[in-house]
């Protein structure tokens, strides 16, 4: 997947392809997820199109989807944060990262897009710079990428590069279908954008990552059978680590690729424990009813040594 852009992060070129993160923080945060090398943004500008008749985002968001209705419901949000991403502070150019607590109540999909109502005829649409969940991941959230355009009180991303944390803003949609990815796991995708026109794709890459990255330990062993198969035929050792839970969905996968393969499972199971290829390290977790069992247990007996202790 390569994503082209003319946005210049500077150092802030995201390392963590899971949230397509813009902000240091956002990359600390997420570090332990280090994709780089599956993810390239450029910095290279994009080919320039003449100015004169090139038509503006709204303009190619408006055509892209003729059958939308553009009025939409209107919700009430509230900024959680404003940071600048690159160009001068307060000035043509600054570009924003800007996340709008919606409550929970706006429900969109990557790659649609919203309308910013800043007053009536005051208006503009913006791509939703997040996936689904948001960078808080609660559901609750939804990032913009703006460019200050202009220096106005009309300008609708003027007042947004302005916004401080607890400002309200006013929003409509969610609008498009366009920038939306299918439905398919195994699809490949060229991503081209210029400035403020990546949004749409750090929401789709966020999504791409999170439902990759969500997916149940059996999920990936069953992905990668032949894989695992050919490097136990070949004397690779396998190490199973975690609740002991887990153990039982991993069997069945294993008895299930085992037949899909022409194997008996119980026979091959066998084997590996004999040759000590199979290793497995569980431990149970206590409920919180035989947790709450301990705790009395534990006080029961504290109380009883303070009890005797104060009769001797």
């Amino acid at each position: 997947m390569q994503i082209f852009s003319n946005l210049n992060l500077r150092n802030n070129v995201p390392k963590s392809s899971p949230c397509l993160s813009l902000t240091n923080d956002q990359i600390q945060q997420h570090f332990k997820y280090n994709y780089h090398k599956d993810l390239c943004m450029s910095a290279q500008r994009a080919t320039k199109c003449s100015a004169a008749g090139e038509a503006t985002e709204a303009e190619v968001a408006n055509k892209a989807t003729p059958n939308i209705d553009e009025a939409g419901q209107l919700y009430k949000t509230k900024v959680i944060s404003n940071k600048t991403l690159v160009g001068p502070k307060d000035e043509l150019g600054e570009i924003c990262h800007i996340i709008l607590d919606h409550g929970g109540k706006f429900h969109f999909v990557e790659g649609q897009y919203l309308r910013v109502i800043l007053h009536p005829g005051d208006d503009n649409v913006f791509s939703i710079a997040s996936c689904r969940d948001g960078d808080s991941s609660d559901g609750k959230t939804l990032s913009l990428c703006v460019r200050r355009a202009e220096l106005s009180p009309h300008s609708v991303s003027d007042f947004l590069c302005n916004c401080k944390e607890g400002d309200k803003v006013d929003i409509k949609g969610p609008f498009g279908n366009t920038m939306i990815f299918p439905d398919d796991p195994e699809a490949k995708h060229i991503m081209i954008a210029t400035a403020t026109g990546i949004a749409p794709f750090r929401g789709n890459t966020q999504q791409l990552y999170e439902t990759a990255l969500n997916n149940s330990v059996a999920d990936c062993i069953y992905v990668n059978g032949d894989e695992i198969f050919t490097l136990l035929d070949k004397g690779a050792y396998i190490y199973f680590a975690g609740s002991k839970t887990m153990m039982l969905g991993i069997l069945e996968t294993f008895q299930k690729m085992a037949k899909e393969r022409g194997v008996i499972w119980e026979e091959m199971l066998a084997r590996l424990k004999k040759n000590n290829q199979w290793r497995v390290e569980v431990y149970k977790i206590i409920t919180s009813i035989q947790w709450f069992y301990v705790k009395s247990v534990v006080a029961m007996a504290l109380s009883n040594a303070f009890y005797s202790s104060c009769i001797v």
